[in-house]
């Protein structure tokens, strides 16, 4: 049990590098790169408006051709966004009221029916990205969808994990000694490295399904 509950706490600080790459909420230190801080991916930025909107085709189709046009090698090109957006761009319809993005699974031989992809390109969901940004007067509804070569973001791992275990630490209410419990601290420093930022774009103001 003691070492399921370690395995998932180390799950946990893994899944967090992660969010460090995406972060938005500016609570990370002033020294780690994120996609959304670098300058370049701030200038391929793919906006709706002034007050942030409904995420369109347009808009997905504009953030492509952003990162398209700098040329990078596509090895490892993908979206990520939050699962709430994802369900908003699954109720986009045509002009014959057709969905514009479908699962096969929903909708079974009709043409490029292919399980979360967009534009050929697949789709990863997230919760580390917040749903709560806000832009002119849209309240805390707003979120970001990425897109890029993720080929082009390094993670930097400066030095092996270190764990350590401590019978006497205390955890803002008691000691782990009198808790007849072992506390155990993970340290993983982790940064990372966007080689060719042009690689990716945003777009930074769309609104999430609540």
């Amino acid at each position: 049990n003691r070492i399921a509950k370690i395995q998932a706490a180390l799950f946990q600080l893994t899944q967090g590098t992660m969010a460090i790459a995406v972060d938005t909420s500016g609570t990370v230190a002033d020294s780690s790169t994120t996609l959304t801080s670098t300058a370049a991916v701030a200038n391929g930025s793919v906006a709706v408006g002034a007050n942030g909107g409904a995420i369109t085709y347009a808009l997905l189709r504009n953030l492509v051709r952003t990162v398209l046009k700098a040329n990078p090698p596509m090895e490892k090109p993908a979206f990520i966004m939050h699962p709430s957006v994802w369900t908003e761009i699954m109720k986009l319809l045509d002009s014959q009221n057709r969905p514009l993005f479908h699962s096969s699974f929903f909708a079974p031989g009709l043409p490029g029916a292919t399980p979360q992809t967009l534009f050929g390109y697949p789709v990863y969901l997230t919760t580390q990205i917040p749903i709560t940004l806000v832009k002119g007067s849209s309240g805390s509804t707003l979120t970001e969808i990425f897109f890029g070569d993720f080929s082009e973001l390094v993670r930097v791992i400066w030095q092996e994990l270190e764990i350590r275990l401590s019978r006497e630490a205390y955890d803002g209410t008691d000691s782990a000694y009198t808790q007849d419990m072992q506390f155990f601290l993970a340290i993983l420093p982790v940064d990372w490295l966007i080689k060719h930022a042009r690689s990716f774009a945003l777009i930074p103001d769309v609104t999430a399904e609540v």
